[in-house]
């Protein structure tokens, strides 16, 4: 149970470390427009989404509960 609440805090933690980082090292590639930061966030969330909404097909939250 406590390697996959690890799990999920690493994965978490090195998302939001490496979201930010990436958007800044392709911020000057694009001009340094605000448009780049806002899509890069934008891809970097809707990942984020797709991927809870494919952990969540794959294990029904009443099934996460009877563990």
């Amino acid at each position: 149970m406590y390697a996959f609440a690890a799990t999920i805090f690493l994965s978490a933690y090195l998302l939001f470390f490496v979201q930010p980082m990436i958007a800044r090292f392709i911020l000057p590639w694009f001009g340094g427009v605000p448009a780049v930061w806002t899509t890069c966030m934008l891809f970097f969330q809707l990942t984020l989404l797709g991927g809870a909404a494919a952990a969540t097909k794959h294990c029904p939250p009443r099934a996460a509960w009877e563990v």
